[in-house]
């Protein structure tokens, strides 16, 4: 993947804090980038674009397996109802569990 090559030899292992205003990508793009930032402590994160990254499971893992040190995740994500599929109320309320309360 060509992303892959773009962020290999690059690491922030001293960056703590990101904010990421109208992300314009897909969510296995952050993923690499992501991971590439062990220590982050605070994301910040509005995407409007792609409504696969409203997804409840793929932030979950990431941020268990990725981000060890995070202590905040601060996210805005929309969707437009009309070009989405019918399931795009049940994919914001999987954020309602206990891990993210």
């Amino acid at each position: 993947m060509h992303y892959e090559i773009c962020f290999s030899d690059h690491r922030a292992v001293h960056l703590k804090h990101l904010i990421m205003t109208d992300f314009d990508s897909y969510f296995n793009v952050l993923m690499i980038f992501v991971k590439h930032t062990p220590n982050l402590r605070n994301l910040t994160i509005s995407a409007y674009k792609h409504s696969n990254m409203i997804d409840a499971s793929c932030w979950k893992q990431l941020i268990t397996f990725s981000l060890p040190y995070l202590d905040t995740f601060k996210f805005k994500f929309a969707a437009d109802c009309r070009n989405e599929d019918n399931n795009i109320i049940a994919k914001f309320q999987r954020f309602q569990t206990d891990f993210w309360i």
